[in-house]
């Protein structure tokens, strides 16, 4: 089980930063990158080292794309059930593989992130993961990611199933 103080944790602050900095930028930044903000629930697990347990979670993230499909981007998200609750931050590169303007805009990610419980020490991880973007939505679309997350330093890894909407 992760416990952590995520807050004290360097790459938390970074990835929250981000976020927030994101959050408040305009939909396009330049001609060759756009900003596409996220926000998502999740329900996760983890499989093993904690029994099994299963979690749920909201959360938020910002990807800035480039031309080629290349992006870079973080989140933030809170998990948790009826006996803990942790706080996760992650910093992450992805590759958008349908050229802007498809109706299905497949990804995958990877990056780095610190988090863990309310209240203990904090632990890092590296996560991989992908999804879909399906832009059925006028400006947006509806966002669907599988992610796997795996401890630097052993540990249960956490898995999520997650869905939201993009713009």
């Amino acid at each position: 089980m992760l416990r952590a103080r995520p807050w004290a944790q360097p790459g938390f602050t970074a990835a929250a930063l981000l976020s927030m900095c994101a959050f408040t930028a305009a939909e396009t930044i330049e001609e060759d990158m756009r900003a596409q903000p996220y926000f998502y629930t999740a329900l996760g697990a983890f499989p093993s080292g904690s029994g099994g347990s299963s979690t749920w979670g909201i959360g938020a993230g910002m990807d800035f794309l480039m031309r080629g499909g290349f992006g870079l981007g973080g989140e933030v998200v809170g998990f948790g059930n009826q006996n803990y609750g942790f706080a996760i931050a992650a910093l992450n590169a992805s590759y958008h593989f349908a050229p802007s303007g498809q109706q299905l805009s497949p990804f995958v990610k990877v990056g780095f992130g610190t988090g863990g419980e309310v209240g203990y020490g904090g632990v890092s991880f590296v996560n991989v993961g992908g999804g879909v973007n399906l832009w059925k939505l006028s400006g947006a679309a509806i966002r669907i990611e599988a992610l796997d997350r795996f401890p630097t330093q052993g540990g249960a890894h956490h898995v999520s199933v997650q869905l939201g909407l993009t713009f």
